[in-house]
């Protein structure tokens, strides 16, 4: 017969020190009689007393991250002060910059706008001379500033764009210097480089956004308003030329007219003189020819005195076609020899149909 062996186990709230053997409570962890942990790792020497363990935070290790964390944390936060105060200085010169190179624009703007007379170009050309050496001077300054990677390409695109600017300004002035030999092709130049000067700006202002003022668009039509002057200038003179050349043509026009009106009268004169009729009639429009005394020319009417010469004095033009000519017509006493003058007056007219001077009528002014 077999016997079966029952395991029995009794719950009891004591427990044996490993260490002395006596009995202890379960709820104490260290033996009441040698003093040693109840609750001893597998491993640990008898009489080795139990190590506390020391939460995380109290570890060398945790301490020695800690501080590094902090002092890269302390030298982040400077190197992101410093950061963002070199960026804001930078910003500041830069506005600085801008703020000159646009003020001195606008100088220019309205140098140009006020162009009325060929005169004007000089002033123009030095405005632009001297905003040549602005832009020339910024640009250095520019080069020269320190530059954050945040704002590197809008410094190149600024840098880009005062040299596009200066080129612009330079045949600009090329052509202020010498107006009257602006050429089609130097116009058409100067747009090109407006253009891209413009084009160079607004990729500048894509950049910087906080250059919130342009340049004013008639920065780049300075050159229309040139065209304007220069236009009515050659217009002026053209009409200068023109009234000039009528003025000469009139002038020469009286000049021969005065000539053939002399030539009439002294010519009518001489045949008066000499008592030839035929002669005297090709001076005389019809109606003069009328009323004119032919018996003045006989002998017996210069049987007492006789007409010995004569001499133009003044040549008078009244209106177009119609000249008043006086003159002094010396008389000879056959007897005596004496000799006295009589004024005359002659009005001389144009025939168109015969395209020539008459004389009209005469007259005796006195003596």
């Amino acid at each position: 017969m077999s016997t079966k062996t029952t395991d029995i186990q009794i719950k009891t709230d004591n427990v044996y020190c490993p260490h002395c053997g006596a009995i202890q409570k379960k709820t104490e962890n260290f033996c009441s009689h040698c003093g040693l942990s109840l609750h001893q790792k597998p491993g640990e020497k008898p009489g080795e007393k139990p190590s506390v363990k020391k939460p995380f935070y109290k570890k060398k290790t945790f301490m020695a991250l800690l501080v590094i964390f902090v002092a890269s944390a302390s030298v982040a936060a400077v190197i992101l002060y410093m950061g963002f105060s070199q960026d804001g200085q930078f910003k500041a010169k830069v506005k600085g910059i801008w703020q000159e190179v646009q003020k001195q624009n606008d100088e220019l703007n309205k140098k140009a706008s006020e162009m009325s007379k060929m005169d004007d170009f000089k002033e123009v050309a030095l405005k632009i001379k001297t905003q040549e050496e602005i832009a020339s001077d910024k640009q250095d300054e520019l080069n020269k500033l320190k530059t954050s990677d945040t704002y590197r390409d809008g410094k190149e695109a600024f840098l880009l764009a005062l040299s596009d600017y200066k080129g612009y300004l330079q045949a600009l002035r090329a052509a202020a210097d010498n107006p009257s030999k602006m050429t089609d092709q130097d116009v058409s130049e100067i747009e090109n480089l407006a253009d891209t000067s413009k084009t160079s700006f607004s990729k500048l202002f894509t950049k910087f956004d906080f250059l919130d003022k342009k340049l004013s668009d008639d920065t780049f039509n300075i050159v229309a308003k040139f065209q304007d002057v220069r236009s009515a200038y050659e217009k002026q003179l053209a009409f200068d030329e023109q009234t000039k050349a009528e003025q000469d043509r009139t002038a020469k026009q009286e000049a021969d007219d005065k000539a053939k009106v002399e030539s009439v009268v002294s010519s009518f004169m001489n045949a008066y003189i000499a008592g030839n009729q035929s002669e005297l009639n090709k001076y005389m429009t019809p109606a003069f020819q009328k009323e004119f005394n032919y018996a003045d020319l006989s002998s017996d009417a210069r049987a007492y005195s006789y007409p010995e010469s004569f001499r133009i004095t003044t040549i008078k033009k009244n209106a177009d076609g119609q000249y008043d000519i006086y003159g002094r017509e010396l008389q000879v006493n056959r007897e005596s020899g004496s000799k006295w003058t009589i004024n005359r007056h002659f009005a001389v007219i144009w025939v168109q149909s015969d395209s020539k001077w008459y004389i009209d009528r005469w007259d005796i002014q006195g003596e």
